[in-house]
């Protein structure tokens, strides 16, 4: 690597960061090129190809099985598509399994699908068997735009459109399944750390929100009441301590000034933030 090109290195880029130095023009495009340049689509699928039925609309969400094998997309027309990621083609569709958009689709097992739609509920599909749902929780008032579950505890947390997050403890099979509820407008996206551990929220103002020590079964009462408006959220020093026993919070607004969030949209696995 040039003398040149090592000034584009990602280290180097990280660490000007940290430091709020200025960058030295046309760096981002170099940057960016250097990143993105080898990663090209190894094959694709047409949605004209997806059935009599028509096109399935735009994808708005995408999942892995935990063991890699299926492939499955969220899609506008309410449609759930079912891909072999190794064989690169469509293996299964399961039509109009809600009354509107999916939105959001997560494996819970290895054959547990949850989805989150237009239709304010969450559906539970077993993908061996797509013909039928296994369960639904009713209780959202809004879209339901994203869903997360810890395996530890059987916990599922999904949030609405309109920044309503519903705990639903999934242990409990008698009847209606009773919610906790937290949130506040703005929140757009929540994440939760493999271990559950923590949990990293994303706001329609541009934020994120750390939350320390996670504990699922007492979030809504702990933070009740710190939630709003979004922004003022955090500022409690009792809540901000990282070290707080359970469910401190850290406020991120320190973006560089010339990347600052207007929203944020996604939250990747790696918990790398998508904005716009």
């Amino acid at each position: 690597m040039s003398g040149r090109a090592a000034n584009f290195g990602h280290p180097v880029w990280i660490r000007q960061r940290e430091l709020r130095q200025r960058l030295s023009i046309g760096h981002s495009d170099t940057f960016y090129k250097g990143l993105y340049s080898s990663i090209l689509p190894c094959n694709y699928w047409e949605e004209g190809n997806y059935s009599s039925n028509g096109v399935p609309g735009t994808v708005y969400s995408l999942a892995f099985s935990p063991d890699g094998s299926l492939l499955v997309a969220g899609c506008r027309r309410s449609c759930i598509l079912v891909f072999d990621p190794l064989l690169r083609k469509k293996i299964g569709a399961l039509n109009n399994p809600h009354m509107g958009c999916v939105f959001n689709v997560k494996f819970l097992d290895s054959w547990t699908l949850a989805s989150g739609s237009e239709d304010c509920t969450v559906a539970f599909w077993d993908v061996r068997n797509l013909k039928r749902r296994v369960r639904s929780l009713f209780g959202h008032l809004w879209s339901v735009k994203n869903i997360e579950y810890s395996s530890q505890n059987d916990i599922l947390v999904s949030t609405a459109v309109d920044g309503t997050s519903l705990i639903w403890n999934l242990k409990n099979e008698t009847g209606i399944i009773c919610a906790k509820e937290f949130g506040a407008p703005g929140f757009c996206r929540i994440r939760l750390h493999p271990d559950a551990s923590k949990m990293i929220i994303s706001s329609t103002q541009g934020y994120l929100i750390i939350v320390h020590n996670v504990d699922l079964n007492t979030i809504s009462e702990d933070l009740a009441g710190h939630f709003a408006p979004f922004w003022d959220f955090g500022q409690s020093p009792s809540l901000r301590s990282r070290s707080r026993n359970r469910n401190g919070v850290e406020p991120v607004v320190d973006f560089p000034h010339a990347e600052r969030c207007s929203v944020v949209t996604a939250l990747g696995s790696t918990l790398r933030a998508a904005v716009r």
